[in-house]
């Protein structure tokens, strides 16, 4: 069973929809015995050539935002180890003033 058929909405199969509905509009008997399974055999293959293509696409698509995705956290990422690194050094550095300061006699 197909998805509801529009010639706009599959333009690559659209050859392929006329004939089919043609098919089914000449004679239910026909239709009942198997007349018409050649064309709804080739509109099955277009429509899913149409799905793999899509799918294709936006797996690409996806994959592009993921490395968009991994690229800023990767970025974020490392502006923390630095700001983490600067606070360390920083209390380092008053850790060691601190023994330092001898109390005056």
């Amino acid at each position: 069973m197909h998805p509801k058929l529009s010639e706009y909405r599959h333009a690559e199969c659209a050859d392929l929809i006329i004939e089919l509905e043609k098919c089914h509009q000449k004679n239910f008997l026909l239709k009942a015995m198997g007349a018409c399974n050649d064309a709804k055999d080739q509109l099955t293959l277009c429509l899913r050539q149409l799905r793999i293509d899509r799918q294709y696409e936006n797996n690409s698509d996806s994959r592009l935002k993921q490395q968009v995705i991994r690229s800023r956290w990767s970025k974020e990422n490392q502006d923390d180890a630095e700001i983490r690194d600067a606070i360390a050094q920083k209390q380092q550095r008053i850790e060691y003033l601190k023994s330092l300061d001898v109390s005056a006699p």
